[in-house]
């Protein structure tokens, strides 16, 4: 089960000061209670193609190709003439390896754009929402979807939400229903990809909540971290230094969007739910592994960023990721490092399917069945964020965002440091330990060098890594 832009304090938090509700607690409950939580994941490439490229095959932006949602050319990522093959990913191997494949969802950005009843190669049933000149996936209600290369009618009105036409539960109920038809002697892999808690394309800002849950955490105050609306960047780097703080219209907005955003998330808890409850009468929840991650977080005003992601900063960069199946303990949480890049193996060793590609992540079971493992891997985020001229081009709706904007970058996180490099414009550098919310760059501190120059030098590595190069071990830093 994948979310869109769902950030990790989105899940673990509660609505709000003074608030006693959980957000997600079914999700929490069925899947973290039942399984594991894996505390330190994040987004190799925190922006939403090339994250979902990354989750159908196990590779890293720079291998696989699709490195933002828009190229400088106005092209999509997933469109015709960009390189990525859809030939040869996790679906595709999947329906090899004996399963039965099912997608209900979101997919990659664009796809089937120009060619509404396109269906992605691996899927034996496949359900989307249509893409169109302005995407139809920017909202919760008023679309249409492509069932296995059919075309229905819309389902509801834009301005008329109504419970049973609301995509999240529309999605659910269809995957539901598909899981009840398909044969009992026969594994399936399905995907149910979501929309929340991502923007839409209609006012008011943020995303529809579906009517049950319009009302939702009503006067609540949500929390805002220390970084909210940094009082001072000057350890920034310069694309960041020139930002002005937050206005009390954008303060407005954030607040809620925040609130909008928690409210969506409310309906895919109750999708999980109902999936759980399913599997169990059917007598297959114990054979299933069920996996709940997000394609990448979301800025909330932290470091003067009003809204958006693509950048290495934690809000964007680091996501929820629980695993519950057979073997895994209840309840426990895991935080050894990991990445969205692990998805992929994982899946493949459970289905012991043989992968087209050389992956670049490896598996989590290990460290899901033993939670107190460790390991040295330090991982690699990246970042391309889409040139000017692509972001201002007409009819990107809701994926257009606002500046301040970063030039490209890569990362490395190991242990407690993390070190960011931006193309021309330095370094930073942070103790996560000391400094959860990277209030004070360390890039500029003499005593901080040693560190840096250690990370920089696998860094300079890992972003030209292939298969297992990318998993090899480094002694971390010590605290100078």
């Amino acid at each position: 089960m994948l979310t869109d832009d769902q950030t990790f304090d989105d899940l673990y938090e509660r609505a709000g000061r003074g608030s006693g509700a959980k957000v997600m607690p079914k999700t929490r409950r069925l899947i973290g209670g039942r399984g594991v939580s894996f505390r330190r994941a994040y987004s190799s490439n925190p922006i939403s193609c090339p994250s979902r490229s990354t989750l159908i095959t196990g590779q890293h932006s720079h291998n696989h190709r699709n490195v933002t949602n828009v190229f400088p050319t106005g092209r999509y990522c997933s469109h015709r003439g960009t390189r990525f093959s859809f030939r040869n990913t996790l679906p595709v191997w999947m329906r090899a390896a004996g399963y039965r494949t099912m997608h209900f969802g979101r997919y990659l950005n664009a796809f089937g754009l120009g060619r509404p009843r396109k269906v992605a190669p691996g899927w034996d049933h496949w359900v989307m929402p249509v893409e169109t000149k302005v995407s139809s996936t920017a909202v919760y209600t008023g679309y249409r979807l492509n069932i296995n290369g059919r075309l229905t009618r819309k389902f509801g009105h834009k301005r008329r939400p109504r419970e049973r036409k609301y995509f999240t539960n529309v999605m659910v109920r269809m995957a539901l229903r598909q899981i009840v038809a398909t044969d009992r002697d026969r594994p399936f892999f399905l995907a149910i990809d979501h929309r929340a808690p991502h923007e839409d394309s209609i006012k008011p800002v943020g995303p529809q909540p579906a009517p049950s849950h319009a009302s939702d955490f009503r006067g609540k105050t949500p929390r805002f971290p220390p970084n909210y609306d940094e009082h001072n960047v000057s350890d920034k780097p310069p694309w960041l230094r020139k930002a002005a703080r937050l206005s009390g219209s954008n303060k407005r907005k954030i607040k809620a969007r925040h609130i909008r955003r928690l409210r969506s998330l409310r309906s895919v808890d109750e999708g999980m739910g109902r999936l759980v409850r399913l599997l169990r009468s059917l007598g297959e929840l114990e054979e299933t592994y069920i996996f709940f991650v997000s394609d990448n977080g979301f800025m909330l005003g932290e470091h003067r960023i009003s809204k958006g992601k693509f950048r290495a900063y934690e809000e964007s960069s680091r996501i929820p990721l629980l695993l519950r199946g057979p073997g895994i303990p209840a309840g426990r949480v895991s935080r050894e490092l990991v990445s969205n890049v692990d998805v992929v193996p994982t899946i493949v060793q459970i289905a012991g399917a043989d992968p087209g590609r050389r992956l670049d992540g490896r598996s989590l079971l290990p460290f899901a069945r033993e939670p107190k493992l460790r390991s040295r891997r330090p991982i690699l985020l990246e970042g391309y964020p889409p040139g000017r001229a692509a972001l201002k081009k007409k009819g990107h709706g809701a994926t257009k965002l606002p500046e301040p904007t970063p030039p490209n970058w890569q990362a490395i996180v190991r242990g407690r440091w993390k070190l960011v490099h931006y193309h021309r414009q330095g370094f930073e550098l942070y103790d996560l330990k000391r400094d959860p919310f990277e209030l004070r760059s360390l890039d500029g501190k003499r005593r901080y060098q040693k560190v840096l120059r250690s990370l920089n030098s696998r860094l300079r590595r890992l972003r030209r890594c292939d298969g297992s190069e990318c998993n090899r071990p480094m002694r971390a830093p010590q605290l100078p």
